[in-house]
């Protein structure tokens, strides 16, 4: 999903932090929503920690960039162990 490079990166709804983990040197966050997870990846950086709880639009980290250095995140949404259409979830800020 492309991005403004070093943009705040937001929850998109109210959850708990399950990890913060680092993939490639990028970090990398899970975050549970009830019976759906959301996961927020290539960040260049995350200002939060397992366990944390967290409401829609608090910030989870820094986007990172694409092999072209554009600004790019990628970002999961499941339901259970569905994946889903994020579109819908997405808001332009």
């Amino acid at each position: 999903m492309e991005t403004e490079q070093g943009g705040a990166v937001k929850a998109i709804f109210d959850g708990e932090v399950v990890s913060v983990f680092d993939v490639e040197g990028q970090s990398n966050v899970l975050v549970r929503h009830g019976k759906y997870f959301s996961t927020y990846g290539n960040l260049s950086s995350s200002s939060v920690s397992k366990g944390q709880k967290l409401k829609a639009g608090d910030v989870l980290g820094k986007a990172g960039s694409n092999s072209d250095g554009n600004g790019e995140i990628e970002f999961l949404l499941l339901q259970e162990n569905k994946n889903l259409d994020p579109a819908v979830w997405i808001r332009n800020r």
